[in-house]
This record gives C-alpha cells, sequence and structure tokens, in this order.
C-alpha cells in the first residue's frame, strides 16, 4: 500500500450521500472526508463552480481562436507568485494572468502592455473584475484574462 497508486487517489464525489454518492458497497479507498461539502451534485447547482467555469473556458477557446491557435508571449512581471502571458493571433491579443498565492498583490505592468491592452475587456475572471489597470491588486488565487480592443 506505501508504494500504491491508490494513496493518490479518492473516490468520486457525486454527492452528499454516504460514501459520496460513489457505492452503495464499501469503497476500496476511503472517501474524503469532505464529500458532504465538496461533491458533483453542489458544483451543479452552484453557477460560480469551477465545473461552469471551465465551461465558460471551453466556450471562449471555440469562439476566440487566440486562445489555442496564438502565439505565446511572455509578459514579465516582477512579483513573486504571479504568471503573466500574452497570446496573439492576427488581430486577436490577450494578456492572462494568474495570482498563485492566497495573498493579494500588486502588479503594475510596463508601457508596452499598458499601451497595448489600455482599452481592453475582461474576457473572463474568476472575480468581478471589470477592466484592465496599469496597475492592480489581484486578489488571492486570482486569474484574468483580457482581450485587446480592435
Amino acid at each position: 500500500k506505501e508504494r500504491s497508486r491508490d494513496n493518490g487517489r479518492t473516490p468520486v464525489q457525486w454527492n452528499g450521500d454516504k460514501n459520496a454518492g460513489f457505492t452503495t458497497g464499501k469503497p476500496w479507498v476511503k472517501v474524503n472526508e469532505n464529500y458532504r461539502e465538496i461533491n458533483a451534485e453542489k458544483a451543479l447547482e452552484n453557477p460560480d463552480s469551477l465545473f461552469y467555469h471551465y465551461q465558460k473556458l471551453i466556450r471562449l477557446r471555440k469562439k476566440y481562436p487566440v486562445i489555442s491557435e496564438g502565439l505565446y508571449i511572455p509578459a514579465e512581471t516582477k512579483t513573486k507568485n504571479i504568471f503573466t502571458h500574452r497570446r496573439k493571433y492576427k488581430e486577436q491579443e490577450i494578456l492572462a494572468i494568474h495570482n498563485f498565492s492566497k495573498e493579494q498583490l500588486e502588479i503594475e505592468f510596463d508601457e508596452e502592455n499598458s499601451t497595448l491592452f489600455k482599452d481592453a475587456k475582461v474576457l473572463i475572471s474568476n472575480i468581478d473584475r471589470k477592466f484592465f489597470e496599469k496597475k492592480f491588486v489581484l486578489e488571492p488565487f486570482e486569474s484574468s484574462i483580457f482581450i485587446k480592443a480592435h
């Protein structure tokens, strides 16, 4: 069991029922204790869940070729735990910003990115981000994508 891959897995948490709705029998691997709060049924009930966020991302990937076909361009930042990059395809260009920290972090963009994205609109964000700013505070674990205005 020490070298088993089972240690990195748990049964699928379908709902808040016994054994997370995974089985009526005895599961081989212990069900995670959080199954009553974190499960597929609850995710489907919450329009802000990760499930629906990924659905939005898939729709955006289909609508905007820049996401899947664009040239990757690093967008450097001096702030630790922030990852930013651009993608460019034909006339479309996006800027993605991700805060991998549990802390609020301030970010300031260089002149090139500030000019390119000054009138950008928010394509998707996991917080209520309204617009691009040259300098702003990223919320913990925020992920936002901006698309350059034409």
